[in-house]
């Protein structure tokens, strides 16, 4: 099977076109004239009555398409994307390709740095979808899906991924007030108590082993905001988000 990444139906060739077509006939019940009007019709009703930023993830198994989703970027909120339009061939489903277009879009999230959460509207009674976004780590906010102007069906609700990303600490003059008061954040979780002048000690060590390439010591942003840490301390991995950035169960 093979995953592709395409920000456009505009420059598809006679081939491609003829490929989604027989995707959209099967998964959706077009006729033939539909399903190629669908085939074209996403760029130019997105681009134009939209003006987002979006991208489509495309499984195919040999030049038979067998899954399909769509992933935009609100018009009015650069933070955050929404998935939809997700359908996989009968005959393919439970083969994990769903998943395997699920990790492509954080792939791809991970080039936009505004990203921060991604979200799909979620109907409780679908079963397969409710365990699909919870392997990833989506949680209900038990409020409607407000995307512009598109209709959701009344049982669904948004389900949300924040969109951590990880980097090793730079080489900074820098580096050591950056990381601080995340690390006493984390340290204020910790039940035994450290001396201030200890701690930053501690956190020093903690640079330099990393910068050494002993443990690294990680940054977690979400978007451009620092949002966590991950480390090891005394012995053990550890990985802390501040507070405010968690999602409300």
């Amino acid at each position: 099977m093979k995953i592709v990444v395409r920000d456009s139906h505009r420059n598809l060739n006679r081939i491609d076109k003829a490929l989604l077509a027989d995707f959209f006939r099967e998964v959706k019940g077009m006729n033939k004239e539909d399903s190629f009007s669908q085939a074209m019709f996403c760029s130019e009703y997105f681009e134009y009555e939209f003006a987002v930023k979006w991208f489509e993830v495309i499984a195919y198994n040999g030049f038979k398409v067998v899954g399909y989703l769509r992933c935009l970027r609100f018009p009015d909120d650069a933070t955050k994307w929404y998935i939809g339009d997700v359908n996989v061939r009968k005959a393919f489903r439970r083969k994990g390709i769903a998943s395997k277009m699920y990790e492509t879009v954080f792939e791809v999230l991970k080039r936009y740095c505004d990203a921060k959460i991604v979200c799909a509207s979620v109907s409780k009674e679908n079963d397969p979808s409710l365990s699909l976004h919870k392997k990833f780590g989506f949680t209900d906010s038990y409020s409607p899906c407000t995307f512009k102007n598109f209709w959701f069906d009344p049982k669904e609700s948004e389900y949300d991924k924040l969109l951590y990303r990880y980097y090793p600490v730079p080489d900074t003059d820098k580096t050591f007030d950056f990381i601080w008061p995340m690390f006493e954040g984390f340290l204020k979780t910790k039940e035994d108590e450290v001396p201030e002048n200890e701690a930053k000690e501690m956190l020093n060590d903690l640079i330099a082993e990393s910068l050494l390439g002993k443990e690294p010591l990680i940054a977690i942003f979400l978007g451009n905001d620092l949002a966590g840490i991950k480390l090891n301390y005394k012995g053990n991995t550890e990985e802390y988000i501040k507070p405010t950035e968690t999602v409300k169960e």
